[in-house]
C-alpha cells in the first residue's frame, strides 16, 4: 500500500511538472539591459531569453532564423522600438497580431539626437527612462499572469527604487567634477547620461562605427583633453581600444573603461553581471577620470 502511494506521488509529479514549466512566463528580449530588467522583475517565475548574445557587436547585428525561433511560444517580445533597433522591424511585422505581446520600451520616450542629427538609441542610459521601462514591463507581466501579479509589481517597485538611488548617486557625484567633458574613444553612446548630469560629451565615432574616426574628430578630442587638463581618456568595453591607446601614448594619459551597457563580454554574462553593477563601475571610472569629489 505504501509503495502504491509513493508511485502515485511520483506520477503526479511527472504530470504536474510540464504544467509548471508551461505556466511560467516566457520573455524574449533583444539586448542585455532589457533582458536584465525583465529577469529582475520575474526572477524564477519567468524564463527570460536574450537574442543578441554576449560579446556580439550590436552595430552590425542581424537576426538569424534561430533567433526568430526563440519567439515561438513566447508571451512577450521586449525591444527598444524600431528606431532604437531597426533590425526588429521584420520581427515586429511578423508578430504584430501576437503572440507574443509586443513591449516597445521606447514608446512615450523622447529620443534625443546625436551631434550629427541621428536618433540616439541608448535610451537605457537615462535612468529616468529606465524607471518608466520597468513600470511598463511589470504592469504588462502582472496583467498576463494575474496569479503572480503582486510579485511582479513589487519587484518592479523595488527595482525602480534601486534605479532612483543610482540616479541620485550619479547626480551627487558628477555635480562635483572638476572636469566637465567626457572624452570617449568609442561610439556615441553616453549622450543621454551626459545631458542628464550636465556634462559635455565627445566621442571618437560620432555617428557609428562603420569607418575610422576622422582626423578632425581626433584633433578635437586632443584639444579638449589639453584644455581641460584631463589625465585620462575613456575607452569602450567590447570595442578595440586602439584610438584610446594612440591618444593615451601621445598625450601620456591613463585609460579608463566605460561600458554603455548594451552588451557585455560572455565571461561576465556567465558570471551573472547586472545592469546596475555595470553602471556602478561606469560611475567609478567617471569619478576618477573627471576628478570628482
Amino acid at each position: 500500500m505504501k509503495r502504491l502511494f509513493l508511485l502515485l506521488i511520483f506520477f503526479s509529479g511527472i504530470c504536474l511538472f510540464p504544467f509548471y514549466t508551461w505556466a511560467k512566463l516566457k520573455i524574449v528580449a533583444t539586448i542585455f539591459p532589457f533582458y536584465d530588467f525583465a529577469r529582475q522583475i520575474v526572477e524564477k517565475r519567468g524564463e527570460t531569453i536574450l537574442i543578441v548574445k554576449p560579446g556580439v557587436d550590436l552595430h552590425h547585428f542581424e537576426p538569424k532564423p534561430s533567433d526568430i525561433l526563440a519567439l515561438k511560444g513566447a508571451d512577450f517580445f521586449v525591444f527598444g522600438g524600431t528606431w532604437v533597433e531597426p533590425w526588429t522591424e521584420k520581427i515586429v511585422r511578423s508578430v504584430r497580431s501576437g503572440p507574443p505581446e509586443l513591449i516597445d520600451l521606447s514608446e512615450e520616450l523622447e529620443l534625443k539626437t546625436t551631434r550629427v542629427a541621428v536618433k540616439d538609441p541608448h535610451i537605457w542610459l537615462d535612468f529616468s527612462y529606465v524607471a518608466k521601462m520597468i513600470d511598463k514591463m511589470a504592469k504588462s507581466f502582472a496583467k498576463r499572469d494575474k496569479e503572480n501579479s503582486d510579485f511582479y509589481l513589487r519587484n518592479g517597485e523595488a527595482y525602480k527604487e534601486k534605479i532612483r538611488a543610482l540616479d541620485q548617486k550619479y547626480k551627487e557625484s558628477l555635480a562635483s567634477c572638476k572636469i566637465k567633458t567626457i572624452v570617449h574613444a568609442g561610439h556615441y553612446s553616453f549622450g543621454y547620461l551626459a545631458e542628464r548630469y550636465n556634462l559635455n560629451y565627445i566621442a571618437a565615432y560620432p555617428q557609428g562605427m562603420e569607418s575610422e574616426p576622422k582626423a578632425s574628430q581626433l584633433k578635437n578630442m586632443k584639444e579638449v583633453i589639453k584644455r581641460t587638463g584631463a589625465k585620462y581618456i575613456f575607452y569602450e568595453e567590447l570595442v578595440n581600444p586602439k584610438v584610446a591607446s594612440i591618444i593615451s601614448r601621445e598625450l601620456k594619459l591613463g585609460m579608463l573603461k566605460l561600458n554603455p551597457g548594451g552588451n557585455v563580454p560572455k565571461k561576465r554574462f556567465d558570471a551573472g553581471i547586472t545592469f546596475l553593477e555595470i553602471m556602478e563601475e561606469n560611475l567609478e571610472s567617471l569619478n576618477r577620470g573627471l576628478e570628482c569629489k
